[in-house]
């Protein structure tokens, strides 16, 4: 998520209150595999 940096924003501005829910359409418009997802995805 390195080279896509609204992306890479995300964890950040989750945390900071941002929004409380992020809604993609398909998951590969936020990763491009589901590993990436996993690593970057926080449940509970």
């Amino acid at each position: 998520m390195q080279d896509r940096p609204a992306v890479a924003r995300l964890p950040a501005d989750a945390k900071a209150g941002k929004y409380k829910v992020l809604l993609v359409y398909r998951p590969d418009r936020l990763a491009r595999s589901v590993r990436h997802v996993l690593e970057h995805t926080k449940f509970g």
